[in-house]
């Protein structure tokens, strides 16, 4: 097999969370759909737009990651920047 022709998908398998991992995740998930919630509320657009692309949607990629992973026995990749969500989600 060439360089070219490598399966880069094996760099970015997803990792099975421990308990205590993926309830923190969840966890944290939630207190920050609050923030984003209390900030539209507010009118404080660049509080939300702060907290919504920094801190809440990449709580959202991992938790999807950890789906992903469940679904397929976390024998899978997502790729980089989650570039193969689309092939696993239906």
């Amino acid at each position: 097999m060439v360089a070219w022709q490598i399966d880069f998908r094996l760099d970015t398998k997803i990792k099975k969370p421990s308990q205590l991992e993926f309830f923190n995740t969840v966890n944290e998930f939630y207190w920050l759909s609050l923030y984003v919630a209390k900030g539209i509320k507010r009118a404080e657009i660049l509080y939300v737009r702060d907290m919504y692309e920094n801190y809440f949607m990449p709580m959202l990629y991992k938790m999807i990651a950890i789906y992903i992973g469940c679904k397929n026995g976390f024998n899978v990749s997502v790729g980089k920047s989650y570039k193969y969500f689309a092939d696993y989600l239906s």
